[in-house]
């Protein structure tokens, strides 16, 4: 069964890192990208998420932090897999949520409404973020439940890739 998978940026930086999100030597987001590509599973992306992929990436180099070279490249390698359902939504397209401004005076990061637009713009999608204080917000807001999406911290996110292998 294809899923379709919306992945916050912090998912390319954590994969890209070799870490998760306390700075530790963890490589799930990674093995969750690999696991999307191996299982034949989708991407939901907005126009502007391959930008804030490789700013994020082009920023990291800049720091000179070694990355694991291969997170992009996969990355692209599904989006471009024609046999793939993947979800491309132009931004004017993204699924409109009345409140989702207000997550940012809650210290969630305003640039990740365009990742909770997109999973709410796909019935069934899940979104896979690690940002801990965004999951709980969607929930306490109730967003996935009232646009049908799921929302999974990576760990969460690869044992359900993994129950499709």
């Amino acid at each position: 069964m294809t899923r379709y998978f919306v992945l916050d940026e912090n998912i390319i930086i954590l994969a890209q890192k070799g870490e998760n999100a306390q700075g530790k030597r963890d490589i799930t987001c990674l093995q969750l990208i690999q696991a999307i590509a191996a299982n034949d599973h989708a991407l939901v992306t907005g126009k502007s998420f391959w930008g804030k992929y490789s700013s994020q990436t082009k920023t990291l180099e800049r720091q000179r932090i070694l990355l694991i070279p291969r997170v992009m490249t996969i990355l692209q390698s599904v989006l471009l897999d024609l046999n793939r359902d993947n979800k491309f939504i132009a931004d004017d397209e993204l699924q409109e949520i009345e409140g989702l401004e207000q997550l940012a005076q809650s210290g969630v990061d305003i640039g990740d409404r365009d990742f909770v637009r997109a999973a709410a713009s796909v019935p069934g999608s899940i979104l896979i973020t690690a940002d801990a204080p965004l999951v709980t917000r969607i929930r306490e807001q109730g967003f996935d439940q009232q646009y049908n999406f799921s929302v999974l911290s990576p760990q969460d996110a690869l044992l359900l890739v993994g129950m499709n292998a």
